[in-house]
């Protein structure tokens, strides 16, 4: 009699691991292989686009670029970038690129991108697209030194952007995020992602698998 019970309960646990592994495949399937359809059909994963990109988010329009010994982060607009026919023109955002993360939703879609670098940090929004920056202090934006920076923002719509000078505008999820990102060692993805963490500090394991499926 108690045999028959656990074998009965053996069979509803086993019957029920098979039906949550087909839903976490199923999951996969329909929100994992479409996200990753998107990004190798964006234009920088062209049979003709540079090697080079570390990071890409909003179908490749902002990319994190490895040049030389440093990293770069660059705004693509997909009417200056064409699968075959590569990029006319770059947007480079900063020139020094220490660390980033990509804040992933429930189904694989990209919510914002979170750039730590020398001009400051970034958070940059794909729907609907917006770029805010939390700008360092010591960045003159009239030093020839940084040219580059003032051409790209000046790019930018006032509904596009918006310059931020203190950490206490940031918004909430968006300063826990700044706070995190600063704590991570410099340059460290260059040998390995962070660990995604959820608020109150333990791993983000679902986002971890985002991360290498990503």
């Amino acid at each position: 009699m108690v045999i028959d019970r656990i074998k009965k309960i053996v069979l509803r646990g086993g019957k029920l691991c098979g039906a949550l592994l087909s839903v976490w495949i199923l999951y996969q399937v329909l929100f994992g292989f479409k996200y990753w359809l998107n990004t190798w059909f964006a234009p920088i994963n062209s049979p003709f686009a540079f090697e080079g990109y570390i990071e890409a988010f909003d179908k490749s329009q902002i990319v994190v670029y490895r040049k030389d010994k440093h990293s770069e982060l660059w705004d693509m607009h997909l009417e200056e970038w064409t699968r075959y026919g590569g990029a006319s023109k770059v947007r480079v955002l900063d020139e020094e690129v220490y660390t980033w993360e990509k804040d992933m939703g429930l189904f694989y879609e990209e919510n914002k991108f979170y750039v730590y670098g020398s001009v400051g940090f970034y958070i940059i929004q794909s729907e609907p697209f917006h770029v805010t920056l939390l700008i360092n202090p010591e960045v003159d934006l009239t030093s020839p030194d940084y040219k580059y920076l003032s051409k790209a923002l000046a790019k930018y719509s006032d509904d596009e952007l918006t310059i931020l000078h203190s950490e206490t505008e940031l918004e909430e999820r968006d300063l826990l995020f700044y706070e995190r990102i600063l704590a991570y060692p410099v340059m460290l993805h260059q040998f390995a992602h962070p660990l995604p963490l959820k608020r109150e500090g333990t791993i983000d394991y679902r986002k971890l698998l985002l991360y290498y499926f990503d």
